[in-house]
Protein backbone atom coordinates (compact mmCIF):
# COMPACT_ATOMS: atom_id res chain seq x y z
CA UNK A 1 0.00 0.00 0.00
CA UNK A 2 0.91 3.11 -0.51
CA UNK A 3 1.88 4.66 3.15
CA UNK A 4 0.05 7.61 4.56
CA UNK A 5 -3.44 6.81 3.22
CA UNK A 6 -4.63 9.02 6.08
CA UNK A 7 -3.72 11.72 4.89
CA UNK A 8 -6.05 11.85 1.91
CA UNK A 9 -8.95 13.52 3.87
CA UNK A 10 -11.05 14.08 0.73
CA UNK A 11 -10.65 10.01 -0.09
CA UNK A 12 -14.09 8.25 -1.24
CA UNK A 13 -13.06 5.39 -2.60
CA UNK A 14 -10.37 2.50 -1.71
CA UNK A 15 -11.09 -0.71 -3.21
CA UNK A 16 -8.17 -2.57 -1.13
CA UNK A 17 -6.42 -1.91 2.22
CA UNK A 18 -3.73 -4.01 3.27
CA UNK A 19 -3.10 -3.69 6.98
CA UNK A 20 0.54 -2.83 7.63
CA UNK A 21 2.84 -2.92 10.79
CA UNK A 22 1.34 -0.37 13.35
CA UNK A 23 2.31 2.95 13.65
CA UNK A 24 4.18 2.89 10.11
CA UNK A 25 1.78 4.61 8.01
CA UNK A 26 0.01 1.48 7.10
CA UNK A 27 -1.78 0.41 10.28
CA UNK A 28 -5.86 -0.11 10.04
CA UNK A 29 -5.89 3.16 11.89
CA UNK A 30 -5.08 5.18 8.51
CA UNK A 31 -9.16 4.41 7.91
CA UNK A 32 -9.80 6.33 10.83
CA UNK A 33 -10.93 10.27 9.50
CA UNK A 34 -11.98 8.41 5.83
CA UNK A 35 -15.35 8.29 6.96
CA UNK A 36 -16.44 10.01 3.08
CA UNK A 37 -15.21 6.52 1.94
CA UNK A 38 -18.12 4.38 -0.29
CA UNK A 39 -18.97 1.61 -2.53
CA UNK A 40 -16.30 -1.12 -1.73
CA UNK A 41 -13.75 -1.92 0.70
CA UNK A 42 -11.56 -4.77 0.90
CA UNK A 43 -9.37 -5.29 4.66
CA UNK A 44 -6.47 -7.87 4.21
CA UNK A 45 -4.14 -8.78 6.76
CA UNK A 46 -6.06 -8.38 9.41
CA UNK A 47 -3.66 -10.36 11.62
CA UNK A 48 -1.15 -7.15 12.10
CA UNK A 49 -3.85 -5.30 13.82
CA UNK A 50 -2.69 -5.71 17.09
CA UNK A 51 -5.95 -5.28 19.38
CA UNK A 52 -9.89 -4.61 19.59
CA UNK A 53 -8.85 -1.07 20.13
CA UNK A 54 -7.07 -0.37 16.89
CA UNK A 55 -9.86 -2.59 15.06
CA UNK A 56 -12.81 -0.24 16.56
CA UNK A 57 -10.07 3.26 15.19
CA UNK A 58 -10.72 2.29 11.65
CA UNK A 59 -14.12 3.89 12.69
CA UNK A 60 -16.52 1.01 9.97
CA UNK A 61 -19.45 1.97 11.61
CA UNK A 62 -18.78 5.62 11.01
CA UNK A 63 -18.22 4.92 7.16
CA UNK A 64 -22.53 5.33 5.71
CA UNK A 65 -21.43 5.34 2.11
CA UNK A 66 -19.95 1.64 2.11
CA UNK A 67 -22.15 -0.67 0.61
CA UNK A 68 -19.46 -3.45 0.65
CA UNK A 69 -17.54 -4.96 3.30
CA UNK A 70 -14.60 -7.51 2.57
CA UNK A 71 -12.99 -9.02 5.83
CA UNK A 72 -9.66 -11.27 5.17
CA UNK A 73 -6.92 -13.05 7.30
CA UNK A 74 -3.82 -14.29 5.55
CA UNK A 75 -4.19 -18.21 4.57
CA UNK A 76 -1.70 -19.21 7.11
CA UNK A 77 -2.53 -17.07 9.96
CA UNK A 78 -3.58 -18.54 13.27
CA UNK A 79 -4.39 -15.82 15.53
CA UNK A 80 -8.05 -16.21 17.06
CA UNK A 81 -9.52 -12.89 16.13
CA UNK A 82 -12.41 -12.82 17.50
CA UNK A 83 -12.11 -9.29 19.44
CA UNK A 84 -10.81 -8.07 16.11
CA UNK A 85 -13.56 -8.65 14.34
CA UNK A 86 -15.70 -7.65 17.16
CA UNK A 87 -14.40 -4.11 16.42
CA UNK A 88 -14.48 -3.86 12.68
CA UNK A 89 -18.56 -3.56 12.84
CA UNK A 90 -19.81 -1.69 10.07
CA UNK A 91 -22.13 0.49 9.38
CA UNK A 92 -25.70 -0.08 9.68
CA UNK A 93 -25.95 0.88 5.60
CA UNK A 94 -23.61 -1.83 4.41
CA UNK A 95 -25.34 -4.26 2.12
CA UNK A 96 -22.81 -6.92 1.14
CA UNK A 97 -19.93 -8.85 3.92
CA UNK A 98 -17.77 -10.97 3.51
CA UNK A 99 -15.82 -12.49 5.87
CA UNK A 100 -12.62 -14.89 4.68
CA UNK A 101 -9.88 -17.43 6.70
CA UNK A 102 -11.11 -15.72 9.92
CA UNK A 103 -9.77 -18.28 12.75
CA UNK A 104 -12.30 -17.17 15.75
CA UNK A 105 -14.39 -20.16 17.17
CA UNK A 106 -17.10 -17.70 17.30
CA UNK A 107 -19.31 -14.69 15.72
CA UNK A 108 -19.16 -11.23 17.31
CA UNK A 109 -22.78 -10.80 18.42
CA UNK A 110 -23.15 -7.54 15.79
CA UNK A 111 -23.24 -10.11 13.31
CA UNK A 112 -26.19 -11.54 14.66
CA UNK A 113 -28.21 -8.62 15.57
CA UNK A 114 -31.03 -7.42 13.16
CA UNK A 115 -30.55 -3.58 14.58
CA UNK A 116 -27.12 -3.88 13.68
CA UNK A 117 -27.29 -5.13 10.38
CA UNK A 118 -30.71 -4.13 9.23
CA UNK A 119 -30.37 -3.50 5.53
CA UNK A 120 -27.66 -6.45 4.89
CA UNK A 121 -27.99 -8.60 2.13
CA UNK A 122 -25.21 -10.30 1.33
CA UNK A 123 -23.09 -12.60 3.74
CA UNK A 124 -20.23 -14.71 2.78
CA UNK A 125 -18.01 -16.96 5.26
CA UNK A 126 -15.12 -18.42 3.80
CA UNK A 127 -12.44 -20.77 5.13
CA UNK A 128 -13.35 -20.15 8.79
CA UNK A 129 -12.36 -23.29 10.23
CA UNK A 130 -12.41 -23.27 14.13
CA UNK A 131 -16.45 -21.76 14.06
CA UNK A 132 -18.13 -24.64 14.77
CA UNK A 133 -21.03 -23.14 14.78
CA UNK A 134 -22.97 -20.60 12.43
CA UNK A 135 -23.89 -17.06 13.49
CA UNK A 136 -27.96 -16.93 14.34
CA UNK A 137 -28.36 -14.88 10.55
CA UNK A 138 -31.80 -15.78 10.60
CA UNK A 139 -32.21 -12.98 12.49
CA UNK A 140 -31.47 -10.65 9.97
CA UNK A 141 -34.41 -9.40 7.89
CA UNK A 142 -32.99 -8.08 4.99
CA UNK A 143 -30.70 -10.95 4.00
CA UNK A 144 -31.32 -12.36 0.62
CA UNK A 145 -28.03 -14.69 0.03
CA UNK A 146 -26.11 -16.81 2.22
CA UNK A 147 -23.15 -18.75 1.45
CA UNK A 148 -21.04 -21.00 3.64
CA UNK A 149 -17.75 -22.42 2.46
CA UNK A 150 -14.41 -24.31 3.57
CA UNK A 151 -15.92 -24.54 7.12
CA UNK A 152 -14.43 -27.71 8.52
CA UNK A 153 -15.62 -27.51 12.39
CA UNK A 154 -19.19 -26.77 11.76
CA UNK A 155 -21.04 -30.53 12.41
CA UNK A 156 -24.63 -28.87 12.87
CA UNK A 157 -27.32 -26.14 11.59
CA UNK A 158 -28.88 -26.12 14.75
CA UNK A 159 -31.28 -23.54 16.96
CA UNK A 160 -27.99 -21.34 16.98
CA UNK A 161 -28.08 -20.61 13.53
CA UNK A 162 -31.96 -19.58 13.45
CA UNK A 163 -32.09 -17.23 16.94
CA UNK A 164 -28.76 -16.08 19.18
CA UNK A 165 -30.57 -17.80 22.24
CA UNK A 166 -31.25 -14.53 24.08
CA UNK A 167 -34.90 -14.50 22.28
CA UNK A 168 -37.91 -15.89 24.44
CA UNK A 169 -41.16 -16.84 24.37
CA UNK A 170 -43.30 -15.48 21.51
CA UNK A 171 -40.18 -14.34 19.83
CA UNK A 172 -38.83 -17.44 19.68
CA UNK A 173 -40.94 -18.97 16.83
CA UNK A 174 -40.57 -15.97 14.86
CA UNK A 175 -39.48 -17.11 11.08
CA UNK A 176 -36.25 -17.29 10.56
CA UNK A 177 -34.55 -15.89 7.32
CA UNK A 178 -37.87 -14.27 6.43
CA UNK A 179 -36.04 -12.69 2.91
CA UNK A 180 -33.35 -16.03 2.26
CA UNK A 181 -33.49 -16.59 -1.13
CA UNK A 182 -30.55 -18.39 -2.22
CA UNK A 183 -28.79 -20.76 0.65
CA UNK A 184 -25.07 -22.43 -1.02
CA UNK A 185 -23.54 -24.81 1.75
CA UNK A 186 -19.83 -25.51 -0.17
CA UNK A 187 -17.38 -27.84 1.29
CA UNK A 188 -18.75 -28.68 4.85
CA UNK A 189 -16.78 -32.42 5.47
CA UNK A 190 -18.03 -32.59 9.25
CA UNK A 191 -21.83 -31.18 9.02
CA UNK A 192 -23.88 -33.87 9.87
CA UNK A 193 -27.28 -32.15 10.42
CA UNK A 194 -29.64 -29.69 9.41
CA UNK A 195 -32.42 -29.32 12.26
CA UNK A 196 -36.08 -28.05 11.94
CA UNK A 197 -36.85 -24.69 12.77
CA UNK A 198 -39.15 -23.93 15.43
CA UNK A 199 -40.69 -21.51 13.59
CA UNK A 200 -42.18 -21.52 9.52
CA UNK A 201 -38.72 -20.25 7.97
CA UNK A 202 -36.86 -19.98 4.52
CA UNK A 203 -40.38 -18.91 3.09
CA UNK A 204 -38.29 -16.94 0.44
CA UNK A 205 -35.77 -19.44 0.00
CA UNK A 206 -35.59 -20.32 -3.81
CA UNK A 207 -31.89 -21.63 -4.41
CA UNK A 208 -30.59 -24.05 -2.50
CA UNK A 209 -27.02 -25.80 -3.50
CA UNK A 210 -25.52 -28.31 -1.44
CA UNK A 211 -21.91 -29.65 -2.79
CA UNK A 212 -19.23 -31.72 -1.02
CA UNK A 213 -21.10 -32.26 2.39
CA UNK A 214 -20.89 -36.02 2.70
CA UNK A 215 -21.79 -36.36 6.19
CA UNK A 216 -25.15 -34.39 6.26
CA UNK A 217 -28.23 -36.94 6.70
CA UNK A 218 -30.98 -34.28 7.61
CA UNK A 219 -32.55 -31.03 6.54
CA UNK A 220 -35.93 -28.98 7.06
CA UNK A 221 -38.89 -30.38 5.51
CA UNK A 222 -40.35 -27.23 4.38
CA UNK A 223 -39.33 -25.01 1.55
CA UNK A 224 -42.57 -23.71 0.49
CA UNK A 225 -40.71 -21.34 -2.25
CA UNK A 226 -38.32 -23.60 -3.16
CA UNK A 227 -36.97 -23.48 -7.35
CA UNK A 228 -33.93 -24.73 -8.13
CA UNK A 229 -31.59 -27.25 -6.10
CA UNK A 230 -28.14 -28.60 -6.66
CA UNK A 231 -26.88 -31.55 -4.61
CA UNK A 232 -23.46 -32.66 -5.33
CA UNK A 233 -20.74 -35.23 -3.91
CA UNK A 234 -23.07 -35.62 -0.53
CA UNK A 235 -24.86 -38.29 0.72
CA UNK A 236 -27.62 -40.44 -1.04
CA UNK A 237 -29.99 -40.41 1.73
CA UNK A 238 -30.50 -36.14 1.16
CA UNK A 239 -31.53 -36.96 -2.11
CA UNK A 240 -33.70 -39.57 -1.06
CA UNK A 241 -35.36 -37.74 1.10
CA UNK A 242 -35.84 -34.69 -1.34
CA UNK A 243 -36.82 -36.78 -4.07
CA UNK A 244 -39.60 -38.01 -1.88
CA UNK A 245 -41.06 -34.87 -1.19
CA UNK A 246 -43.87 -32.75 -3.27
CA UNK A 247 -41.98 -29.64 -4.14
CA UNK A 248 -44.40 -27.76 -6.02
CA UNK A 249 -42.51 -24.90 -7.27
CA UNK A 250 -39.31 -26.66 -7.98
CA UNK A 251 -38.31 -25.82 -11.63
CA UNK A 252 -34.18 -27.09 -11.97
CA UNK A 253 -32.90 -29.67 -10.02
CA UNK A 254 -29.17 -30.72 -10.22
CA UNK A 255 -27.54 -33.88 -8.44
CA UNK A 256 -24.61 -35.90 -8.74
CA UNK A 257 -21.57 -37.27 -7.11
CA UNK A 258 -23.95 -39.40 -4.69
CA UNK A 259 -21.49 -42.98 -4.65
CA UNK A 260 -24.21 -44.83 -3.29
CA UNK A 261 -27.70 -44.09 -4.88
CA UNK A 262 -28.78 -46.36 -7.33
CA UNK A 263 -32.22 -45.27 -8.36
CA UNK A 264 -34.14 -42.18 -8.80
CA UNK A 265 -38.21 -41.70 -8.11
CA UNK A 266 -39.63 -42.18 -11.60
CA UNK A 267 -42.22 -39.21 -10.69
CA UNK A 268 -39.50 -36.89 -11.32
CA UNK A 269 -40.18 -37.15 -14.92
CA UNK A 270 -43.83 -38.63 -14.90
CA UNK A 271 -46.64 -36.21 -14.86
CA UNK A 272 -44.14 -33.78 -13.54
CA UNK A 273 -45.88 -30.09 -14.46
CA UNK A 274 -43.47 -27.63 -12.97
CA UNK A 275 -40.22 -29.20 -13.41
CA UNK A 276 -38.14 -27.54 -16.27
CA UNK A 277 -34.30 -28.96 -16.50
CA UNK A 278 -33.46 -32.17 -14.69
CA UNK A 279 -29.44 -32.85 -14.59
CA UNK A 280 -27.85 -36.64 -13.17
CA UNK A 281 -24.15 -36.35 -12.79
CA UNK A 282 -21.61 -38.70 -12.67
CA UNK A 283 -23.38 -41.26 -10.40
CA UNK A 284 -21.15 -44.28 -9.93
CA UNK A 285 -23.78 -46.83 -9.42
CA UNK A 286 -27.24 -45.04 -10.58
CA UNK A 287 -28.62 -47.71 -12.77
CA UNK A 288 -32.46 -46.25 -13.50
CA UNK A 289 -35.77 -44.34 -12.51
CA UNK A 290 -37.51 -46.69 -10.60
CA UNK A 291 -41.44 -46.70 -10.82
CA UNK A 292 -43.59 -48.81 -8.27
CA UNK A 293 -45.69 -49.78 -11.04
CA UNK A 294 -44.72 -53.31 -12.64
CA UNK A 295 -44.61 -52.15 -16.31
CA UNK A 296 -45.19 -48.13 -16.28
CA UNK A 297 -46.15 -46.57 -19.50
CA UNK A 298 -44.57 -43.58 -21.20
CA UNK A 299 -43.36 -40.80 -19.47
CA UNK A 300 -45.88 -37.63 -20.09
CA UNK A 301 -45.69 -34.19 -18.62
CA UNK A 302 -46.13 -30.70 -20.11
CA UNK A 303 -43.25 -29.50 -18.62
CA UNK A 304 -39.67 -31.22 -18.64
CA UNK A 305 -37.73 -29.00 -21.10
CA UNK A 306 -33.79 -30.44 -20.22
CA UNK A 307 -32.92 -33.74 -19.49
CA UNK A 308 -29.52 -34.67 -18.84
CA UNK A 309 -28.15 -37.91 -17.72
CA UNK A 310 -23.70 -37.95 -17.93
CA UNK A 311 -21.64 -39.95 -16.79
CA UNK A 312 -23.69 -43.17 -15.01
CA UNK A 313 -21.61 -45.84 -16.20
CA UNK A 314 -24.16 -48.84 -14.18
CA UNK A 315 -27.34 -46.85 -16.19
CA UNK A 316 -28.94 -49.96 -17.79
CA UNK A 317 -32.57 -48.66 -18.31
CA UNK A 318 -34.11 -45.59 -19.64
CA UNK A 319 -37.72 -44.27 -19.45
CA UNK A 320 -39.61 -44.06 -22.84
CA UNK A 321 -39.65 -40.39 -22.90
CA UNK A 322 -42.16 -39.78 -26.20
CA UNK A 323 -44.40 -38.16 -24.01
CA UNK A 324 -42.18 -35.23 -23.08
CA UNK A 325 -44.09 -33.26 -25.44
CA UNK A 326 -41.84 -30.09 -24.33
CA UNK A 327 -38.52 -31.21 -23.96
CA UNK A 328 -35.68 -28.85 -26.19
CA UNK A 329 -32.68 -30.86 -24.52
CA UNK A 330 -31.20 -34.15 -24.34
CA UNK A 331 -28.02 -35.25 -23.08
CA UNK A 332 -27.16 -38.77 -22.52
CA UNK A 333 -23.33 -39.60 -22.17
CA UNK A 334 -20.53 -41.31 -20.76
CA UNK A 335 -22.99 -44.34 -19.82
CA UNK A 336 -20.54 -46.84 -20.62
CA UNK A 337 -22.91 -49.94 -19.50
CA UNK A 338 -25.31 -48.91 -21.98
CA UNK A 339 -25.55 -51.22 -24.97
CA UNK A 340 -29.46 -51.59 -26.53
CA UNK A 341 -30.67 -47.80 -27.14
CA UNK A 342 -33.03 -48.18 -30.07
CA UNK A 343 -36.13 -48.41 -28.17
CA UNK A 344 -35.40 -45.91 -25.56
CA UNK A 345 -34.23 -43.03 -27.28
CA UNK A 346 -38.08 -42.79 -29.30
CA UNK A 347 -37.64 -38.85 -28.59
CA UNK A 348 -40.02 -36.06 -28.55
CA UNK A 349 -40.19 -34.21 -32.40
CA UNK A 350 -39.35 -31.13 -30.38
CA UNK A 351 -35.61 -31.55 -29.59
CA UNK A 352 -33.51 -28.16 -30.56
CA UNK A 353 -30.57 -30.02 -28.85
CA UNK A 354 -29.19 -33.65 -28.14
CA UNK A 355 -25.51 -34.80 -27.10
CA UNK A 356 -25.22 -38.57 -27.25
CA UNK A 357 -22.58 -41.17 -26.89
CA UNK A 358 -20.02 -42.66 -24.73
CA UNK A 359 -21.69 -46.15 -24.11
CA UNK A 360 -21.20 -49.33 -24.10
CA UNK A 361 -17.68 -51.22 -26.11
CA UNK A 362 -20.40 -53.80 -27.20
CA UNK A 363 -22.25 -51.24 -29.11
CA UNK A 364 -20.64 -51.23 -32.39
CA UNK A 365 -23.15 -49.48 -33.97
CA UNK A 366 -24.03 -45.15 -32.96
CA UNK A 367 -28.12 -45.18 -31.36
CA UNK A 368 -30.04 -41.91 -32.46
CA UNK A 369 -33.50 -41.74 -32.56
CA UNK A 370 -35.27 -41.41 -35.73
CA UNK A 371 -33.95 -38.85 -37.69
CA UNK A 372 -37.75 -37.73 -38.70
CA UNK A 373 -38.31 -36.93 -35.49
CA UNK A 374 -35.51 -34.57 -35.09
CA UNK A 375 -37.01 -32.33 -37.92
CA UNK A 376 -36.09 -29.31 -34.97
CA UNK A 377 -32.72 -30.46 -34.26
CA UNK A 378 -30.46 -27.14 -34.28
CA UNK A 379 -27.47 -27.98 -31.87
CA UNK A 380 -26.15 -31.93 -31.75
CA UNK A 381 -22.60 -33.05 -29.70
CA UNK A 382 -21.93 -36.90 -31.17
CA UNK A 383 -19.54 -38.21 -28.69
CA UNK A 384 -17.60 -41.56 -29.86
CA UNK A 385 -15.58 -44.49 -27.97
CA UNK A 386 -13.56 -46.86 -28.54
CA UNK A 387 -15.61 -49.49 -31.20
CA UNK A 388 -16.50 -46.38 -32.98
CA UNK A 389 -14.27 -45.41 -35.76
CA UNK A 390 -16.88 -43.67 -38.25
CA UNK A 391 -19.34 -40.56 -37.73
CA UNK A 392 -22.93 -41.82 -37.75
CA UNK A 393 -24.43 -42.26 -41.21
CA UNK A 394 -27.79 -40.35 -39.93
CA UNK A 395 -25.73 -37.26 -39.60
CA UNK A 396 -26.26 -36.58 -43.16
CA UNK A 397 -29.78 -36.20 -43.22
CA UNK A 398 -29.57 -33.65 -40.24
CA UNK A 399 -29.78 -30.59 -43.00
CA UNK A 400 -31.32 -27.62 -40.24
CA UNK A 401 -28.33 -28.07 -37.74
CA UNK A 402 -26.48 -25.53 -37.29
CA UNK A 403 -23.83 -26.25 -34.58
CA UNK A 404 -21.87 -29.83 -34.41
CA UNK A 405 -19.64 -31.04 -32.28
CA UNK A 406 -17.53 -34.18 -33.08
CA UNK A 407 -15.64 -35.63 -30.09
CA UNK A 408 -13.72 -38.02 -28.77
CA UNK A 409 -13.40 -40.76 -31.69
CA UNK A 410 -10.21 -42.65 -30.95
CA UNK A 411 -9.60 -44.38 -34.17
CA UNK A 412 -11.29 -41.94 -36.84
CA UNK A 413 -9.05 -40.86 -39.68
CA UNK A 414 -11.24 -38.69 -42.18
CA UNK A 415 -14.72 -36.84 -41.98
CA UNK A 416 -17.16 -38.17 -44.70
CA UNK A 417 -17.78 -35.91 -47.50
CA UNK A 418 -21.33 -36.62 -46.27
CA UNK A 419 -20.68 -33.53 -44.27
CA UNK A 420 -21.52 -31.41 -47.00
CA UNK A 421 -25.77 -31.96 -46.66
CA UNK A 422 -25.21 -29.40 -43.48
CA UNK A 423 -25.86 -26.40 -45.59
CA UNK A 424 -27.33 -24.93 -42.38
CA UNK A 425 -23.88 -25.60 -40.56
CA UNK A 426 -22.75 -22.58 -38.65
CA UNK A 427 -20.55 -23.92 -36.32
CA UNK A 428 -18.27 -26.65 -36.65
CA UNK A 429 -16.65 -28.14 -33.04
CA UNK A 430 -13.71 -31.32 -33.65
CA UNK A 431 -12.50 -32.11 -30.49
CA UNK A 432 -10.05 -35.36 -28.71
CA UNK A 433 -9.49 -37.26 -32.18
CA UNK A 434 -6.42 -38.19 -31.78
CA UNK A 435 -5.75 -39.54 -35.44
CA UNK A 436 -7.78 -37.39 -37.28
CA UNK A 437 -5.97 -36.43 -40.47
CA UNK A 438 -8.34 -35.26 -43.11
CA UNK A 439 -11.53 -32.87 -43.69
CA UNK A 440 -13.93 -33.85 -46.34
CA UNK A 441 -12.71 -32.17 -49.86
CA UNK A 442 -12.45 -28.63 -50.39
CA UNK A 443 -15.45 -29.35 -52.76
CA UNK A 444 -17.50 -30.23 -50.09
CA UNK A 445 -16.41 -27.76 -47.34
CA UNK A 446 -17.21 -25.15 -49.62
CA UNK A 447 -20.47 -26.10 -49.88
CA UNK A 448 -20.76 -25.32 -45.99
CA UNK A 449 -21.68 -22.03 -47.10
CA UNK A 450 -23.24 -20.64 -43.68
CA UNK A 451 -20.40 -22.08 -41.64
CA UNK A 452 -18.90 -19.06 -39.95
CA UNK A 453 -16.89 -21.02 -37.20
CA UNK A 454 -14.92 -23.86 -36.93
CA UNK A 455 -12.80 -25.23 -33.44
CA UNK A 456 -10.22 -28.22 -33.97
CA UNK A 457 -9.67 -28.70 -30.42
CA UNK A 458 -6.99 -31.48 -29.06
CA UNK A 459 -6.38 -32.97 -32.48
CA UNK A 460 -3.02 -32.91 -32.95
CA UNK A 461 -2.51 -34.37 -36.50
CA UNK A 462 -5.54 -31.88 -38.10
CA UNK A 463 -4.20 -29.03 -36.52
CA UNK A 464 -0.74 -29.17 -38.32
CA UNK A 465 -2.43 -30.37 -41.33
CA UNK A 466 -4.91 -27.14 -41.17
CA UNK A 467 -2.36 -24.82 -40.39
CA UNK A 468 -2.19 -21.51 -42.06
CA UNK A 469 -0.45 -21.46 -45.72
CA UNK A 470 1.87 -24.48 -44.55
CA UNK A 471 -0.90 -27.29 -43.80
CA UNK A 472 -1.94 -29.74 -46.39
CA UNK A 473 -5.43 -29.28 -45.25
CA UNK A 474 -4.93 -25.39 -45.18
CA UNK A 475 -6.58 -24.57 -48.44
CA UNK A 476 -9.96 -26.19 -47.24
CA UNK A 477 -10.93 -23.81 -44.32
CA UNK A 478 -9.21 -20.12 -45.86
CA UNK A 479 -12.50 -18.98 -46.47
CA UNK A 480 -13.89 -19.33 -42.99
CA UNK A 481 -13.62 -16.34 -41.23
CA UNK A 482 -13.38 -17.76 -37.75
CA UNK A 483 -10.94 -19.96 -37.23
CA UNK A 484 -9.26 -21.92 -33.56
CA UNK A 485 -6.39 -24.32 -33.27
CA UNK A 486 -5.72 -25.45 -29.76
Amino acid sequence: MPKGIGKLRSLQTLTMFVVGQKNSGYGIRELELRNLLGGKLEIHDLEYVENKNDAEGANLKLKPNLYRLELNWSKDCDKDGKDLLEGLQPHINVKILSVKYYRGVSFPKWMMRSSSLPNMVEISLRHCNKCEHLPALGQLPSLKVLKVLEMKAVKALGREFYTDGTLSGAERVTPAFPSLRIFILVNLPNLEKWLEPESVSFSCLENLSIENCPKLTSLPTEFPSLQEIRLLNINSLIVEKLAERTLTSLTYLLIGGCPELKYLPRRLLQNNKVLRKLQVRKFPKFQAFRSNNEDPEPVSTSSLESLEIVGCPLLSDFPDIRGLNSLRSLAISDCENWDSLTVELQCSCTLEELIIGGFSEKLRSFPFPDVRQLVFLQRLLIKGWSMQTVIPEQLEHFTKLKELTISDFPDLVSLPNSLGNLESLQILEIKSCKVLMSLPSKEIMSRLRALKKLRIIDCPRLKDRCSKNTGDEWYKVAHILDLLYD
